[in-house]
């Protein structure tokens, strides 16, 4: 078979092994579990993801892979789809910058799932989870941001994610995987235009990569062939789908740098592109002593992609809400906090917080702009009723790998979100992540995960 940049990101998945992974990688895709399953962990309460696990409980399928939370047990393609679903659902899931993705939520699940099926030990485990965040966003970095513009990112660069992932844990060659990311790439998909309603095909994106990633690495152990160009080649994705792409971000640098240790940690249960205004009210907030009643205008600077995907100017849902910069401003003034709490039902109609909304101006700043996506940056200014005015620049929010939240902050989030529960033992659960590396069965964490 010919080897061109599609065979080349599968022979780095055949080939990388648990002795390449430098210790801070091991480190990092150790806390990025932790963090995902948190996630997964609260959001196994949303709607969406209730009708995801409903779904799934009717389809049936083996008892091989556990739902979270669920005390039910599926096929391993299944239990990805509807965990991947729940991890993503309150939108506090991982986020890489340049690639513009969520890698957390698509190669943990297809990890965990896959792996329990098979009987995977802790430290093939994370060598999957490695390999699968890189692919998925190198392929997202390549693709470029007019792609963006239309395409989901995390769904489609997300299934060649928890293809690799899915690949090293069965055990792949690279030949097979190449067959793999073919059959991936002709699924690959994912279109914005949910987002104008707030409809719930943002989580199903995650769900079904999870899932067709899992299904991708099956049908290629069995002989399933795929196009072997289905990245570069003249009908492939990238020239299907972007105006910009960059095929040598694909692999350059591949094995010598690692992108998981460049994927930030939420610190806001919002949207990605509202982090570094809701970070830079927090800090003024705190400084200088302000509360919602000093707000006389409040004008965010921006990029033109947060502007479109977060300009929701007066939400009416909790996923609405999750998109709007000036609600998340507003929100972040008035309790100092930009929780799931923060988009409950009573809080996003309270009459004081709409009266703020008018007073945000979201403005695209064309030097910002032209920032985007090696800094989310943003600037925030205040006036206040009494005319005074206060400003503050981020270009990095809390959670970037350069403003990075501690490993300490990292178990603290996991305590709070999966608490909501009562169902997890926290302690048990961050012992075994924290300790993955010894584990000779990830059976052993999920049944810890089965509520």
């Amino acid at each position: 078979m010919t080897k061109h940049f599609t065979g080349d990101l599968a022979e780095f998945v055949a080939d990388l092994e648990f002795a390449d992974l430098p210790s801070g990688v091991i480190e990092a895709a150790k806390l990025h579990i932790l963090d995902t399953i948190a996630c997964a962990v609260r959001g196994s309460d949303t709607e969406e993801s209730k009708i995801a696990t409903d779904f799934v409980k009717e389809l049936g399928g083996n008892a091989e892979s556990t739902l979270i939370m669920q005390k039910f047990k599926t096929n391993s393609a299944n239990a990805a789809f509807a965990n991947g679903v729940m991890a993503h659902a309150i939108e506090m899931d991982d986020t890489h910058s340049q690639s513009i993705t969520h890698p957390g939520a698509v190669t943990i699940p297809a990890a965990l799932a896959l792996g329990e099926k098979m009987a995977i030990d802790g430290r093939t485990i994370i060598t999957a989870i490695v390999s699968g965040y890189e692919i998925m966003t190198r392929i997202g970095m390549a693709l470029g941001t007019s792609h963006y513009r239309y395409w989901h990112v995390t769904s489609t660069a997300g299934i060649f994610g928890s293809t690799a992932t899915a690949s090293k844990i069965l055990g792949l060659t690279s030949d097979e995987v190449v067959h793999a990311f073919g059959t991936a790439g002709t699924q690959s998909s994912g279109l914005w235009e949910f987002n104008f309603e707030g409809a719930m095909s943002r989580v199903l994106h995650v769900g079904k990569s999870a899932q067709e990633g899992i299904e991708s690495a099956l049908l290629a152990k069995k002989g399933f062939t795929g196009a072997s160009t289905i990245l570069e080649g003249k009908k492939g994705l990238f020239n299907a789908t972007s105006k910009d792409y960059s095929l040598k971000r694909l692999t350059q640098d591949l094995g010598k740098t690692y992108e998981i240790s460049r994927t930030a940690f939420k610190a806001y249960a919002s949207c990605r592109h509202t982090h570094s205004p809701i970070y830079a009210i927090l800090n003024l907030k705190e400084k200088h002593g302000l509360d919602i009643e000093d707000a006389k205008k409040i004008i965010v600077k921006t990029y033109s992609i947060a502007a479109d995907v977060a300009g929701e100017k007066n939400p009416t849902t909790s996923y609405k809400a999750k998109f709007s910069l000036p609600y998340c401003i507003a929100i972040a003034l008035k309790e100092g906090a930009v929780g799931p709490e923060q988009f409950a039902s009573e809080k996003i109609c309270n009459k004081d917080t709409k009266r703020l909304l008018g007073k945000i101006e979201v403005v695209v700043d064309p030097e910002i702009d032209k920032l985007f996506p090696s800094k989310w940056a943003s600037v925030v200014s205040i006036e206040t009723v009494d005319n005074r005015i206060f400003e503050e620049a981020i270009d990095y929010p809390k959670g970037d790998p350069e403003n990075p939240l501690s490993t300490l902050e990292i178990e603290r989030k996991f305590e709070s979100l999966v608490h909501y529960t009562g169902n997890v033992s926290v302690k048990e659960v961050v012992d075994k992540i924290l300790n993955l590396d010894k584990i000779d069965d990830i059976k052993e964490l999920m049944f810890l995960l089965s509520g």
